[in-house]
């Protein structure tokens, strides 16, 4: 016998003892899971640009195309040493934090770094071991934005759950990124070499309270409460898939394809009115 969307519709709400219980385990669950188990989380991130500096015969002269091609060059090669190098990661990872503490104040900067490190650990990789972090998954957590390629602005951002970590790991790629460019140049002419200075913008920091991350519980519950009804009406469209139970005439001919010659009619309401 096929059934209309009508005959599921009351199928369905026949059995609403099973959504209600399906629909408050989802919700109950999904409570429990955001708020014990879900933690904050902060997002870090520094700005940073690359100051272009020429050196050579015509130093003080407007600069050229040629210059301008070649800083442009130069800060590719940057860009792609800072995504991509896996020494200039290790590097990150090996960092000893008390030469980064002792040293971070070195870097050239727009305004000071106001930042307070945890000396807990010697290295930035045996903190982020301790968090859960393999090598390889914690450079996956790193994301850069190079807003102006051409001009050196970027910014480096990470999520994280501790927030001093975060700011740690940041102000690392800040001190290794400003030795790796001091390291760079690029030939504008037979005379003239391109260079750069590593200038922080913003420096790493925790963010405030309102800008931390944390789990929408009434979301996260209205999820689990439709994820519930779903499964609900699964589970009890199966039930009346299998169910092979014989509830009247129109279940006799489908079955078995036979006229009904006669039925019994049901007399329980007639008993009740007696």
């Amino acid at each position: 016998m096929e059934l209309s969307l009508k005959d599921y519709f009351f199928i369905i709400i026949k059995k609403w003892k099973i959504l209600a219980a399906f629909v408050l385990a989802g919700i109950l669950l999904m409570f429990c899971y955001s708020y014990f188990l879900v933690s904050d989380k902060y997002e870090i991130s520094t700005t940073a640009d690359l100051d272009r500096i020429i050196e050579g015969s015509d130093s003080g002269i407007s600069v050229s195309n040629k210059e301008d091609d070649a800083f442009k060059k130069l800060v590719y090669r940057f860009k792609t040493h800072i995504m991509q190098a896996d020494y200039l990661f290790d590097d990150i990872w090996n960092q000893d934090l008390k030469e980064l503490y002792s040293s971070y104040g070195s870097i050239k900067s727009k305004k000071q770094a106001d930042i307070a490190f945890d000396r807990n650990f010697e290295t930035i990789g045996q903190w982020a071991e301790s968090l859960g972090y393999s090598k390889k998954s914690l450079k996956k957590e790193i994301n850069f934005s190079f807003s102006t390629e051409s001009q050196g602005f970027f910014t480096i951002s990470i999520i994280v759950k501790d927030p001093q970590f975060g700011v740690s790991l940041l102000a690392a790629y800040n001190y290794v990124s400003m030795q790796e460019v001091k390291t760079m140049s690029e030939p504008a002419s037979t005379d003239i070499v391109v260079k750069a200075d590593y200038v922080i913008l913003d420096h790493p920091a925790i963010p405030d309270d309102k800008d931390v991350i944390r789990p929408n519980i009434l979301l996260n519950m209205f999820l689990g409460a439709l994820v519930g009804l779903i499964l609900a009406v699964s589970v009890i469209l199966i039930i009346n898939y299998y169910d092979v139970k014989i509830k009247g005439e129109d279940d006799i001919k489908e079955k078995f394809d036979v006229p009904v010659i006669a039925s019994i009619p049901d007399v329980t309401e007639l008993k009740k009115g007696n």
